[in-house]
């Protein structure tokens, strides 16, 4: 019995050790389902009616899970209705229900339901619409000119006013086709006068107002080409943007549009089609003219291009080290033709940067670095490069430097005389940029 008892223990002991290092499997925790969201009635109901005129509430919700909605209602005085679908409340209240109503909407997705509560109070008259007011009377504008009526105010036989919000009116023009209009919102189509009725009904009661619209034709001031200015490379094509600056506005016109003509000055080196300059050979300024006409109006522009052959310059353009660590710096030269050698100068600040080594870039074929000529002194050293093999087209890194890090502060290294030579030695004509800096922490 005892040797039993001892046993029994050892197992519970092990048991209990096993559970508390985790050796036991674990209970599975079911992944809990995601709650339903309830939905939001969004709508302000209506509390007034009127014994004899038709009461109308369209009761608004959403739901935030995307279920479909259905309408009902819980408590109604007797004759309301409440279409289930799409939740809006009809009644025609008798002399019986006057007084104050208790209404109760109900909104349900199919899971959960949420209500709103409120009085409808009924009364034998309230005060009736006698006229509305729309301003401005007239209106003038262009084609394609968008303008707001400022007003319609509504005056009720007590005497009172208010203000009627746009939307809620409704609009005809006669004759249709001079104008479109949306909650008050007037557009000019084509050139004429047309007359808008502007019609509001509250409580069973329309009274209208009319506005006299002219459209006159929008009248072409001046046209903006951009960019004003461009460089290109030679073999580049870029597109301009014209825009068209109206009495009223502007528009952007197509570059294909055929009241839209381009003349360059010199189309040996920037020739223009369709809106877009191409570089054909090195120079400039070129000043290409743009003329625009529209409505017996004609408007022009200029651009005034120059065209390079190559563009030199270093990446990354900005960069940040630590003191006595090193910047890398990569000498990249763009859309070059037949690049057989270089000599390049970079100067920098030499209380922040010392010149530490260079090497190949790799866009030389058969590239051969002799030893630079530094200047760590005044800040400046001469890189020379040159292909045994051939030469290179195109864009690339022709050689990686690095310096080492001195002093914290910021250097800016720049461009100094540099020269490019392709296959036959000759001088390839080219831009260097402003350089790039070095900020050392």
């Amino acid at each position: 019995m005892k040797n039993k008892r001892v046993l029994f223990l050892s197992i519970l002991t092990l048991f209990l050790s096993l559970l508390l290092v985790g050796c036991l499997p674990s209970p599975v925790t079911p992944t809990p389902e995601p709650e339903n969201e309830l939905p939001i009635i969004t709508s302000t109901p209506i509390t007034t009616a009127i014994v004899g005129f038709v009461y109308s509430y369209d009761v608004q919700a959403t739901d935030p899970d995307g279920d479909t909605l259905t309408y009902t209602l819980s408590i109604a005085p007797s004759g309301m209705n409440i279409d289930y679908p799409t939740g809006i409340v009809s009644w025609s209240p008798s002399s019986l229900q006057l007084g104050d109503n208790e209404v109760v909407v109900r909104v349900s997705d199919g899971t959960s339901s949420v209500t709103q509560s409120f009085i409808i109070t009924v009364s034998l008259i309230g005060r009736l619409l006698e006229s509305i007011e729309v301003l401005p009377e007239t209106m003038e504008l262009s084609v394609a000119q968008s303008l707001s009526i400022t007003s319609v105010t509504a005056t009720y036989d007590d005497e009172e006013t208010a203000v009627v919000a746009l939307a809620n009116c409704t609009y005809v023009s006669d004759p249709t086709g001079i104008v479109s209009v949306v909650d008050g919102v007037i557009t000019g189509l084509a050139v004429g006068t047309t007359t808008i009725t502007v019609s509001y009904t509250e409580v069973g009661v329309t009274q209208t107002d009319t506005v006299e619209v002219t459209v006159i034709p929008r009248v072409l001031e001046s046209i903006t080409v951009l960019p004003a200015t461009m460089t290109l490379f030679v073999g580049q094509p870029q597109a301009i943007s014209v825009t068209a600056n109206y009495n009223f506005g502007t528009a952007n016109i197509a570059l294909t549009n055929p009241n839209c003509t381009y003349v360059s000055d010199d189309p040996s080196i920037a020739s223009v089609a369709a809106g877009v300059i191409t570089g054909e050979s090195v120079g400039g300024p070129v000043t290409i003219t743009v003329t625009y006409e529209e409505g017996g109006v004609t408007e022009t522009d200029t651009v005034e291009v120059t065209v390079v052959l190559a563009y030199l310059t270093i990446t990354p353009p900005s960069q940040t080290v630590t003191v006595g660590s090193q910047a890398t710096i990569n000498i990249v030269v763009a859309t070059i033709p037949n690049l057989k050698g270089a000599s390049i100068t970079l100067n920098f600040d030499a209380t922040k940067l010392q010149y530490a080594s260079s090497a190949d870039g790799g866009f030389i074929p058969g590239a051969f670095l002799p030893s630079p000529t530094v200047d760590n002194t005044n800040g400046s050293v001469v890189l020379d490069i040159a292909s045994l093999t051939g030469s290179a087209s195109g864009t690339g890194t022709i050689i990686t430097v690095i310096f080492d890090t001195i002093a914290s502060g910021s250097s800016n290294i720049t461009f100094g005389t540099t020269l490019l030579r392709d296959e036959n030695n000759d001088p390839i004509y080219h831009t260097t940029s402003s350089g790039c800096s070095v900020t050392i922490n």
